[in-house]
This record gives C-alpha cells, structure tokens and sequence, in this order.
C-alpha cells in the first residue's frame, strides 16, 4: 500500500470521511490520469502524484469534488440523531463533557470554524453572527454541533473533557484552548494558536500554521498530506 493510500484510509479512520467517500475519493483521484501503478497491471491508475495534486485541488475541493466529500443523505450517520436548530446557543456545559463538531458543506457554499476559548463554563456558538443556523444535539454523552454553510465560532469552556472537529472542507482556527482537541479538515488548513493542553491536528490539501507558546503540553501531533511534526 503506497503512503497516499494510506492517509486516505487515515481519513476514513478518523472520521473525516465515510468509507464510502474514502472509495469514491481514490477511484476520482485515479480516473485523473495524473498517475499510473508501478508494477500493476497495465492501464490501472493510482494516485502516484495524489499529493502534489491535493496541494493544488485543496483549495478546490467544496467545487470541484464536493459530492465526494458531501456524501449522500442516506450515507450520513449524523442524518438519524435528533438536532436542534438555533440562530445563536449558549448552554452551561457539563463538566468533563466532550464536543463533538461537524462540518458538512451545503451544496455550492463553503464553511469554516473558529474556536476561542470561553471565560466561563458557558459553551457559545453561532454562525455568522446568527445569520446563519447552528444545530446541536447530546449523543452518547457528548455534546454534538453540527453546521452547513458559514463560518461557525464556539468558545469552549475549559470544563470540557475535548473537543473534536471533523470538517469536509474549510479552515480550521484554534486560539487559546485549555483541552484537548482534535482538529481534521479535507481541502483546508488549520490554524493552532497558542494552545494550552495537547492537540492532533490533520489536512488533507491544506496548510498548518502553529504558535506555541509555554501553556502548551507534549504530547501533541500535526499532519499535513505528506508532512508530520511532532
């Protein structure tokens, strides 16, 4: 298995995207042309150029491959849990309570996120300013957040367990935190900023960009394609 297939499946494992969109995802890189199998049978392509090509099609992907990243309605495990819409949210969060957030793209829109830090134990989020809808729910003892289009800002209170984000396309901006995160995005980059307790950050066809100042913890990794620092 060469590395690029390996960080697709890497992908699929963390959840950023189904194993449906992972397959889907090879079988639209390959059919590009841009690289054929060493040794393979004749005529199969395989993604040997898949990275530098990502480099160039990350910034691309809401448009170019959006059905891939997307997935069908009928595909999407968020689809059955019970959401709750809100033009703004503000809620006490349990202490050591996770924060599980997704990003799924509207068709022809483009998302991203901004996580700051709360002063309180209040968990805030909106998009755009509540222009925008945000869409909330508990699942399993976690807190789920869920947005389409827009840019979403949540502040974390520092009585989180963790906090996850999974996001099929867009930014990823982290400033401040005092929990641990988990930040995976497909075709944009992530921004870590001062950070206070351990993180995994990973982008497939975007950029890192991390500034770390004596708050922060070891233990902490970051992925970009075909980069890793830790």
């Amino acid at each position: 298995m060469n590395d690029e297939r390996k960080r697709i499946l890497e992908m699929v494992s963390d959840g950023t995207i189904t194993p449906s969109e992972g397959a889907r995802l090879l079988d639209a890189l390959g059919s590009s042309g841009r690289g054929r199998d060493r040794g393979g049978k004749p005529g199969r392509k395989t993604l040997v150029e898949a990275s530098a090509m990502l480099s160039e099609i990350g910034p691309m992907i809401q448009e170019t491959m959006g059905d891939i990243f997307r997935g069908s309605r009928k595909q999407d495990p968020l689809g059955s849990l019970d959401f709750q819409e809100y033009d703004s949210y503000q809620g006490e969060l349990p202490e050591g309570r996770d924060i599980v957030i997704h990003g799924t793209m509207n068709r022809g829109k483009s998302i991203s996120i901004s996580l700051g830090r709360s002063e309180d134990s209040q968990l805030r989020a909106s998009v755009d300013g509540g222009e925008q809808p945000v869409n909330l729910c508990e699942n399993k003892g976690r807190t789920m957040v869920m947005w389409k289009e827009g840019n979403l800002s949540v502040q974390v209170p520092d009585t989180a367990g963790s906090v996850t984000v999974v996001s099929r396309g867009g930014t990823i901006e982290a400033t401040g935190l005092r929990v641990p995160s988990t930040l995976n995005t497909m075709g944009g980059s992530i921004g870590i900023y001062k950070p206070g307790a351990s993180f995994s950050a990973k982008t497939m066809g975007g950029s890192l960009d991390i500034t770390i100042d004596g708050a922060w913890s070891a233990g902490s990794k970051a992925k970009a394609w075909a980069a890793e620092y830790q």
